[in-house]
């Protein structure tokens, strides 16, 4: 096994995530120091069975001296080996099909990303006309990019972008469509000065 112990927190779900790492002088805490209520402290020797994010955990490989590996399944069927450390630090999410199969840096993947943000991260340049005025993403589109590229499809032209019919409506399928710049230009809110 790995020179250092890790202390893992399993949640009721089957997740575990790192709380401290053990070395020769005790725990040391920093990036691994996670603490969450009503949870329960193991330590584990072999993660086999356990869940990381994506990840469920087959078996256990040594790769060499110090570099320990586990055959994992991810929850979309593919198998790959992932390094120990990359399980626990959560590195390794999953084998890419996060990524969305081939969609990241697409612009229909580009523009979900985009509303989430808009709606929902304070520091983003545009919150304030979208989050700060209570515009949501539905919950349809906001937990899935599959879902939302289903409803909307890919936008007809580099020229599109999404729309909201309704401009204090909240982004969800009745309310969306893709609009060129010059169609948008006709569907304004009014601004008091």
């Amino acid at each position: 096994m790995p020179c250092c112990m890790i202390k893992l927190c399993e949640c009721g779900c089957g997740n575990i995530a790192p709380i401290a790492k053990r070395t020769a002088r005790g725990y040391v805490k920093g990036q691994y120091q996670r603490f969450l209520k009503g949870h329960f402290i193991i330590t584990y020797d072999d993660l086999t069975g356990k869940r990381f994010s994506s990840w469920t955990v087959l078996s256990l490989l040594k790769e060499s001296k110090n570099r320990y590996k586990y055959l994992c399944r991810c929850q979309c069927g593919k198998e790959k080996l992932v390094l120990t450390q990359n399980l626990i630090n959560g590195r390794s999410k999953s084998c890419g099909c996060l990524s969305h199969h081939g969609y990241t840096g697409t612009k229909v993947y580009r523009t979900w990303k985009s509303i989430r943000g808009r709606c929902y991260y304070k520091k983003h340049i545009s919150y304030k006309n979208y989050g700060a005025r209570g515009i949501r993403v539905c919950q349809r589109w906001l937990d899935s990019f599959e879902n939302f590229l289903s409803d909307m499809g890919e936008s007809p032209t580099i020229k599109h972008t999404i729309e909201r019919n309704n401009n204090d409506g909240n982004y969800e399928p009745s309310n969306c469509r893709w609009a060129t710049y010059k169609e948008q230009q006709q569907n304004k809110r009014k601004r008091s000065f």
